[in-house]
C-alpha cells in the first residue's frame, strides 16, 4: 500500500499459485487486487526434475477460468513480448492480471 499512496503506477503483485499452499488464497488475492487497481500475476510453479515442485505444480488454466466467471473478467490480447502470459481484466474496474 506504501506504493500505492506513494504514486507509483502500475503496480503488480506476483503470486506463485501452488497447490497445497496458497491456492486457496487465490479469490482473496484477486479480490484485493481489483479493489485496488493492481495488476495481479499469477505464475505456475513448473514442475522439473526432482525438486518437488511437481507436488505443488497447479495448472491455471480452470484457476483462470474459474477468476473469469467470479470476477467477470476479460482476457485480452496477447502483448508483443510478453511471452506465454495470458493477460485479462476485470471488466466492472480498471484493474489487469496476467
Amino acid at each position: 500500500m506504501a506504493a500505492k499512496k506513494a504514486g507509483f503506477a502500475p503496480i503488480k503483485i506476483n503470486m506463485v499459485a501452488m497447490r497445497g499452499v496458497n491456492e486457496q488464497d487465490i479469490e482473496a488475492m484477486t479480490a484485493f487486487c481489483i479493489e485496488h487497481g493492481f495488476i495481479l500475476r499469477l505464475i505456475e510453479a513448473m514442475p522439473m526434475g526432482d525438486t518437488g515442485r511437481s507436488a505443488h505444480y497447479l495448472d491455471l488454466q480452470p484457476v483462470l477460468r474459474r477468476l473469469c466467471a467470479q470476477f467477470d473478467l476479460v482476457e485480452q490480447a496477447r502483448m508483443l513480448g510478453g511471452g506465454p502470459a495470458v493477460t485479462g481484466a476485470a471488466a466492472t474496474a480498471a484493474s489487469r492480471w496476467g
